[in-house]
């Protein structure tokens, strides 16, 4: 997939072992939702040295973002199903998806309503 590196709006790398022993880096790159001359929201989606890419359509820009985000974790995810293991590239700590994807947020005070 052809990218424009101006579009990349957020990346993360990781250090990849697949069930053979094989070591890699997984660059995650979210590219900024696009509108395109039909009307549609398109976000980009790779994951360097593990999945080629792909644009996703959304309904709007925001959509297009959360579903190009959740190809990301799905694909993370069918990765470690397979055996394989995911560690943080600077520390060497495994790699907890559901703190890398936002599911365990800290507790935030809301104002009232």
């Amino acid at each position: 997939m052809a990218r424009v590196p101006d579009n990349l709006i957020a990346s993360h790398r990781l250090l990849a072992r697949r069930l053979s022993g094989e070591e890699f880096i997984v660059t995650l790159g979210i590219d900024a939702p696009v509108l395109s001359a039909d009307g549609e929201w398109t976000c980009a989606v790779t994951l360097g040295g593990l999945f080629p890419g792909r644009a996703v359509h959304g309904k709007d820009s925001w959509h297009a973002l959360m579903l190009a985000q959740n190809v990301a974790r799905q694909v993370l995810q069918k990765f470690l199903d397979a055996g394989g293991r995911l560690r943080e590239l600077e520390t060497n700590t495994p790699i907890d998806l559901a703190r890398l994807f936002g599911k365990r947020s800290p507790q935030i005070k809301l104002p009232e309503a």
